[in-house]
């Protein structure tokens, strides 16, 4: 889980020293609570996508037509 978490963004941009920091507040907290301290847990995770679609503009209907 903890190499999970460091893999995201917002661990990725900071100062390695920082990062540390943050890594070990994680496994602290991870270490310490009863669901994730010892075993195996699930993890739900929730996925957002947006999807666009490109309709007819009018640069298009002038050079194409």
């Amino acid at each position: 889980m903890a190499a999970t978490i460091g893999t995201h963004s917002h661990l990725l941009v900071l100062g390695e020293a920082e990062r540390e920091q943050v890594m070990a507040r994680v496994l602290h907290y991870l270490r310490s609570a009863p669901e994730t301290g010892e075993g195996e847990f699930e993890l739900p995770i929730v996925t957002l996508a947006v999807r666009g679609r490109r309709g007819p503009s009018a640069w298009r209907a002038t050079a194409c037509g």
